[in-house]
């Protein structure tokens, strides 16, 4: 007993299992709760870089045109470039409200990671 008691208690230490096991099970809810809008914002980052191309090419086709004097041929790549720029307008309007929407969401997981942590 008496060589019990001049041991000194030491303080109980956090579990690192306990702490792995818990910062894994949270990177696992960021990630799927992250993973949708991760995906929606490289889908419309994909289609503004495929619509701007499809722009230029419209643009291209509209200058070839007016040079040689096709007028039904102006309007029709005229209309293509401004209905494109509308949808790119719109898309770069989604995008930013998805990566403002992930951004929190990140970051609220980091405090949460961090708090963890300790």
């Amino acid at each position: 007993e008496d060589t019990e008691e001049q041991k000194p208690k030491k303080p109980p230490r956090n579990n690192s299992k306990e702490m792995k096991k818990r910062r894994s099970e949270l990177t696992k809810e960021r990630s799927r709760s992250t993973t949708p809008l991760r995906k929606e914002v490289e889908k419309l980052e994909k289609f503004i870089i495929e619509a701007e191309a499809r722009i230029r090419a419209h643009h291209d086709a509209l200058v070839s045109a007016s040079n040689s004097g096709d007028s039904s041929r102006v309007m029709e790549h005229s209309q293509l470039a401004a209905k494109e720029e509308k949808a790119v307008e719109e898309a770069f309007e989604r995008l930013e409200t998805a990566q403002g929407e992930l951004d929190a969401m990140m970051a609220e997981y980091e405090k949460r990671l961090a708090e963890l942590e300790g």
